[in-house]
């Protein structure tokens, strides 16, 4: 499809060619943002043939811009995929992996090397300012990820936190120059604890089994902490002990989990509507 670009942010970046007989153009450098949203499955937005109802503003996106048929991330892992996502190659080459287990059994997380050259750091040599909002985890300083940013802030807030930092660093950028914002978020990741009116638009009403318990046990031990101490816990107390070991779990179960991802995606395509509406209404 035609691109329509209704921003003037873009995603990435454009080659400018001037004719040798003629005196070169100024471009202005386009403000660069990568929205990513960790674990989202294509097949669950309604662009790539999903269920009705999880994605209303990304696929109004994909509609009005550009939207990539055939795209595999390089790994099935957060980390590995960051690191490539920012050097622009593969895992085999940058040696970030999710963990490694020591002889002794011992986990050890690599990190990029410093001496890898990231998107941040070629944009912050082209003028850039450069700000990381990500949810923490495996997106954090400690595997490497805050070579050429400014700011890097990483916390587990979720969606509607990351947006509403990522809005307050725009408003407070020197707007004298072009700026590029990596926002990232876990809200489609697992421990699955979507608000109940995102859970009441995919959930069957009927359904009584043990994973609606599950569910509103595993929402009140997070709000109680924070969530990113507590989801192996919530995974194990909650969710595991529920599916069988072997063979496929109860139907019913299964299209309850598949509705509690359902509104994670939906909640998580609310705020990037959000930070859309932000952008178009700053003119950006």
């Amino acid at each position: 499809m035609a691109p329509r670009p209704a921003f003037k942010t873009a995603a990435a970046a454009t080659l400018f060619l001037a004719s040798c007989s003629e005196p070169a153009q100024v471009v202005a450098k386009p403000n660069v943002v990568v929205f990513l949203a960790d674990t989202l499955r294509a097949d669950r937005l309604g662009c790539y043939g999903g269920p009705a109802g999880t994605s209303p503003r990304i696929n109004d996106f994909a509609e009005k811009g550009i939207r990539f048929a055939h795209a595999t991330a390089p790994s099935p892992y957060t980390s590995p995929s960051h690191a490539s996502l920012f050097t622009a190659t593969d895992p085999a080459a940058h040696g970030v992996w999710n963990r490694v287990l020591l002889p002794s059994g011992e986990p050890i997380f690599p990190r990029l090397a410093e001496g890898s050259t990231t998107l941040a750091e070629a944009l912050s040599k082209a003028n850039y300012q450069t700000a990381a909002i990500a949810d923490g985890g495996n997106v954090s300083e400690a595997r490497g990820f805050a070579q050429g940013f400014d700011l890097f802030a990483s916390q587990f807030r979720g969606a509607k936190n990351r947006v509403e930092n990522g809005i307050n660093w725009i408003k407070n950028r020197d707007a004298s120059r072009p700026f590029f914002l990596f926002l990232h978020t876990y809200q489609t990741h697992t421990p699955y604890l979507p608000a109940p009116e995102h859970v009441e638009k995919f959930a069957n009403p009927s359904y009584q089994g043990p994973l609606l318990e599950a569910w509103r046990g595993a929402r009140e031990k997070a709000s109680k902490g924070p969530i990113r101490n507590a989801i192996r816990s919530i995974q194990q107390e909650f969710y595991r002990p529920l599916l069988p070991e072997e063979g496929p779990p109860n139907p019913e179960d299964l299209a309850f989990l598949r509705a509690l991802y359902d509104a994670e995606i939906a909640e998580m395509d609310f705020e990037f509507g959000r930070f859309l509406d932000y952008l178009k209404a700053e003119g950006l």
